[in-house]
C-alpha cells in the first residue's frame, strides 16, 4: 500500500513480471474509484555517478503502457530501454493517483514455457472482449535532446496507441519527472509537460 505519490515496489515472484498485466490490473478507475496506479512507473538505470548524496534523475526511466523513456548517458547502468518485463526482484516506483493496496496475481508471471499455436485457445466465452496492453496497436516515436559532448540529455516519446485519447489518459500519458533539467524535451497537454 501506499500514499498518494511515487511507492517503491519491487517484483516479488521468482520469474519475470509482465508489468502492463500488473498496470492493468492497479490501473486508477474514477467511476467506480477503484485501484490505486496512474500507470506510470520508474526503472533506475544508475548509469551516472553519485556525486555527494544527489542521484541523477538521468538515472530513471519513465515508463507506462505506451512505452518507455530515459537519457542513458555512457555511464556503467543498464543502457537498454526497458521492456514490458521487470526482472525478478527488480524494485521500481510507481505512482499512485489514490492511497491504497497493490495487487500481484500469478497470472501476471512470465512463464519460460514452450510456444503454443495462440489460435487453440482462442475462441473463449466472456462478457466483454477486453485486448491486454501487449497486444495494442502502438505506433512510437522517440525523441532524443543531448548536449555537443553527450554527457546530459533528455528523451520524449510521442505514441499513438489504440484506446487512449487526446485527453490525459492514465496508464499511457505521464509527466515529466524532473522538469528542472537544464535540457528539456517534452509535449504539452492541459499546459503540463508531458514525457510520455
Amino acid at each position: 500500500s501506499g500514499d498518494i505519490g511515487l511507492s517503491l515496489i519491487g517484483n516479488p515472484y521468482p520469474s519475470a513480471l509482465n508489468v502492463e498485466e500488473f498496470i492493468d490490473e492497479n490501473l486508477y478507475s474514477i467511476n467506480p474509484a477503484t485501484n490505486t496506479l496512474t500507470g506510470t512507473y520508474y526503472l533506475w538505470s544508475h548509469n551516472n555517478r553519485v556525486e555527494g548524496n544527489d542521484f541523477s534523475s538521468d538515472d530513471y526511466y519513465t515508463c507506462n503502457r505506451s512505452g518507455a523513456v530515459g537519457f542513458a548517458a555512457n555511464g556503467t547502468g543498464n543502457n537498454t530501454i526497458p521492456t514490458i518485463y521487470i526482472p525478478s526482484g527488480q524494485g521500481f516506483f510507481v505512482e499512485n493517483e489514490v492511497a491504497g493496496d497493490l495487487k500481484f496475481k500469478n497470472s501476471m508471471r512470465e512463464k519460460n514455457t514452450p510456444a503454443q499455436n495462440p489460435k487453440e485457445n482462442a475462441n473463449f466465452y466472456r462478457t466483454k472482449n477486453i485486448k491486454k496492453s501487449s497486444e495494442l496497436e502502438r505506433h512510437r516515436i522517440w525523441l532524443d535532446i543531448t548536449d555537443s559532448a553527450k554527457t546530459t540529455g533528455n528523451q520524449a516519446m510521442v505514441g499513438y496507441i489504440e484506446n487512449a485519447t487526446n485527453d490525459f489518459d492514465l496508464g499511457f500519458d505521464t509527466y515529466v519527472f524532473d522538469d528542472k533539467k537544464p535540457l528539456l524535451i517534452y509535449s504539452i497537454l492541459d499546459t503540463y509537460p508531458v514525457a510520455i
